[in-house]
């Protein structure tokens, strides 16, 4: 499968698809995840969904940086970064799909 970068609402016509339910269901329920995510991130809660992911607000509070330009020091102001971690099953999977994809070149490298 290749990289695909999707609209909200082929994403919900694709759950949909897969799931066998209306689109209108899917993109009810599509609308109150994305609203949990938004308030998770929002009030810098974390959330573990395992065998999935974790995602979780780092503060990067003020410090003193660079200024390579104007050559002088700086102070870089309080900032916040979202971070997601994928769980150990999916990073599971792509180091076996790694392992395939080297398998299969290691085999058309040798015909």
């Amino acid at each position: 499968m290749e990289n695909e970068k999707l609209t909200k609402e082929e994403f919900i016509r694709e759950l949909s698809r897969r799931s066998g339910s209306s689109q209108k269901e899917v993109r009810k329920i599509w609308n109150y995840i994305e609203e949990y995510f938004k308030d998770i991130i929002f009030f810098e809660k974390t959330l573990v969904i395992p065998g999935m992911f974790k995602i979780s607000v780092t503060t990067i509070p003020e410090h003193e940086g660079y200024n390579a330009i104007m050559n002088e020091p700086m102070i870089i102001k309080e900032s916040k970064r979202i971070n997601i971690k994928a769980s150990r099953a999916l990073l599971k999977l792509f180091n076996k799909n790694q392992k395939k994809d080297n398998n299969d070149l290691s085999d058309a490298e040798g015909s």
